[in-house]
């Protein structure tokens, strides 16, 4: 228990240090977008997440709390998709979007920021799978789970704190199932920190920190079981949701829904919530 509240403020200081900075950034670099309302705010804001997290693990790492190979999984590894995702804010084609404009635009032999930022995932993925499956029938299995997770997660970025709730489901989701990492603590710390920035609209994390989390997520979800049957599953439910994504728009979707809408409508400013298509991106 110590280690978990350690491990938390640890992630909540670093992040916390981090914001002004990066919001200063990302102004004085003009990165930013007009968010759901039309209101121009910082984009890439997840930079704070990933630098914050990765700061508070390397000196947890240091101070022996954590080990080097789970940092290894659960740090660098999806820093690197995040690192992907600033190249998408920073200079990403927005005419292009979702599985079927990326692989369309890689047929045709251009390379886009998004169709880039999934290679860069599928590698990642890739990476991480192998260095934790037992045949070739887990590696890929697993490497689909953590790449699909992590465009899902980008996905939901849509609307204020909807892709860090998707993240936290899948957390409350592993402790019914009786599975918790450790390492979580330092990424709830990181959110924690940076949440009221989210709430407030002050700025969004974009595809650095969705992707961030995404990968962090599937990489939860490919450690939950080692039953076969529980990852196959797993790997249904997000490529049904991402299959979903091409056609409809989760924020229709979710007005729609009663339940998902309360879940939505928490921590959010209840000043207009409109039906704006979702930003399809991979």
């Amino acid at each position: 228990m110590l280690t978990a509240i350690i491990l938390f403020f640890c992630g909540f200081i670093f992040t916390k240090l981090l914001l002004k900075m990066t919001m200063q950034l990302l102004l004085e670099s003009g990165q930013t977008l007009p968010n759901y309302q039309g209101i121009v705010i910082p984009n890439s804001m997840g930079i704070c997440l990933i630098v914050g997290s990765l700061s508070a693990a390397a000196i947890m790492t240091f101070a022996s709390f954590l080990e080097i190979e789970m940092v290894s999984r659960f740090f660098l590894f999806p820093s690197i998709v995040g690192m992907a995702g600033i190249i998408d804010d920073f200079a990403g084609n927005r005419n292009s979007k979702g599985f079927k404009g990326h692989i369309g635009n890689l047929i045709k032999g251009r390379l886009t920021t998004g169709s880039l930022k999934a290679i860069i995932g599928l590698i990642v993925s890739s990476s991480v799978s192998l260095n934790i499956s037992t045949n070739m029938t887990d590696i890929i299995l697993n490497t689909m789970i953590i790449s699909l997770s992590a465009n899902l997660l980008n996905l939901l970025d849509t609307r204020p704190v909807r892709s860090i709730k998707g993240y936290l489901i899948i957390l409350i989701c592993l402790i019914f199932a009786d599975y918790f990492i450790v390492e979580n603590f330092i990424i709830l710390g990181a959110i924690t920190a940076y949440l009221p920035v989210e709430i407030n609209e002050q700025g969004m994390m974009g595809d650095s920190g969705s992707n961030f989390l995404g990968t962090i997520a599937g990489i939860n979800l490919v450690l939950i079981s080692k039953s076969l049957y529980v990852r196959i599953l797993i790997f249904v439910i997000v490529l049904v949701l991402n299959l979903i994504s091409e056609k409809y728009s989760f924020s229709s979707i979710i007005e729609h829904n009663p339940i998902l809408r309360y879940i939505d409508n928490i921590g959010r400013k209840k000043d207009r919530l409109d039906l704006q298509q979702d930003d399809n991106m991979l």
